[in-house]
């Protein structure tokens, strides 16, 4: 969503010929959640692992907080726009294209790395799991684009926004029980029983 609000800026304000810088900050955006996503495999598998499991959630947990309120700080999709337009206008208006690289690399790095967080958070309980999921959401998000890009088709952005906002919160409860949970394991928090409903899925 951001990088075709950063796209449909450029074409708004006929600066086409500067489309490759966008596309070139959010793949490099891209490249970096994935080595923070490999790299936080690597420690995980230390020999701390349920300490790093505990704390991964739980930093988790606080990225998609964040993310949720950004998001919904941002459902009124043509203030969103006009603040991309005028970051943009101030990066070309100094003929700074290394400006408008890192508008569109800072824009979706965050993405990425929150992306990165909160895999891993997942993946502790089930691998597989995230994996089948990120393929899932892969393939949905291309079609998506092929739908905007070869028909026209027009998002229900504040709706999509809202119930972005909704699946990150039930996510974050659930991967801050996990990560709760994980620190009882290795002591670092007072286990106290209570007789209770138990729902595994919310951790």
């Amino acid at each position: 969503i951001i990088v075709a609000a950063l796209l449909a800026a450029l074409k708004k304000m006929k600066a086409t010929e500067h489309v490759r810088v966008v596309h070139a900050g959010w793949m490099s955006a891209l490249v970096v959640g994935a080595v923070a996503y490999v790299l936080g495999r690597h420690l995980l598998a230390g020999a701390e692992r349920e300490w790093m499991e505990g704390v991964a959630a739980l930093v988790a947990v606080g990225m998609l907080l964040y993310a949720a309120l950004w998001l919904n700080a941002r459902s009124n999709m043509s203030q969103f726009m006009g603040e991309l337009r005028e970051k943009m206008k101030g990066a070309l208006g100094r003929g700074s294209l290394f400006g408008l690289f890192l508008i569109a690399f800072t824009a979706v790095l965050r993405e990425s790395f929150e992306t990165a967080i909160f895999l891993q958070g997942l993946a502790l309980d089930s691998p597989a799991g995230v994996a089948w999921g990120v393929l899932v959401g892969s393939v949905a998000l291309v079609i998506l684009v092929l739908f905007i890009n070869r028909l026209g088709f027009r998002l229900p952005m504040k709706t999509l926004f809202n119930i972005s906002t909704v699946v990150l919160v039930v996510t974050a409860v659930m991967l801050l029980g996990k990560g709760l949970h994980s620190l009882q394991e290795v002591g670092a928090l007072p286990l106290y029983p209570v007789s209770f409903v138990t729902i595994d899925l919310l951790g």
